[in-house]
């Protein structure tokens, strides 16, 4: 019995730890698109996102995702895990709803599962407009439309730099 309450006793410590430094956190799935040179070389594929907005000055963000796309004509994969900061502006709204715009930036790692197979990190760019539905006091819904850039130039055999869309919807708290 002692146990459980000691347990009990922690884990509602941890709880309030987390949240005086956390402002909200949520998550997101989507689909993710290659617009202009990569439209022809992969398939829409699907993305998700985890994100923390700690309680800070500015409105930011940190996001861990996924993505994972595959080759139109090859049988190749493309697994990418990008991890960024954003920073979110919030435009005055007259009902419920929050509209937002975002810009970003951090690094991106890709994995193309082909033979041979190869794994490189890059830089990425972000920016994102959405709106965020109020549930209730707790919980919002949120639907985001975001445009990413992969900076692979710099690289001796890159054709060409990412460019990609995402289309996500997501839950937060």
């Amino acid at each position: 019995m002692n146990k459980s309450i000691f347990k009990i006793f922690i884990f509602l410590l941890v709880s309030n730890a987390f949240s005086s430094v956390i402002n909200h956190y949520g998550e997101d799935i989507g689909l993710i698109s290659g617009i202009y040179d990569l439209w022809e070389s992969l398939e829409p594929g699907i993305q998700g996102n985890f994100f923390v907005e700690p309680k800070t000055i500015l409105p930011v963000e940190i996001n861990f995702g996924f993505t994972l796309q595959n080759k139109k004509y090859a049988s190749e994969k493309l697994i990418m895990f990008p991890i960024s900061l954003s920073y979110t502006y919030y435009f005055k709204s007259c009902n419920k709803n929050l509209y937002f715009l975002k810009f970003g930036f951090g690094g991106i790692f890709e994995n193309v599962l082909s033979s041979p197979s190869f794994s490189n990190f890059d830089p990425l760019f972000i920016t994102s407009l959405g709106v965020d539905f109020k549930l209730n006091k707790k919980f919002s819904l949120y639907s985001q439309l975001s445009y990413l850039f992969v900076y692979q130039k710099y690289i001796e055999k890159a054709k060409y730099n990412g460019n990609f869309l995402i289309l996500s919807f997501g839950i937060k708290k």
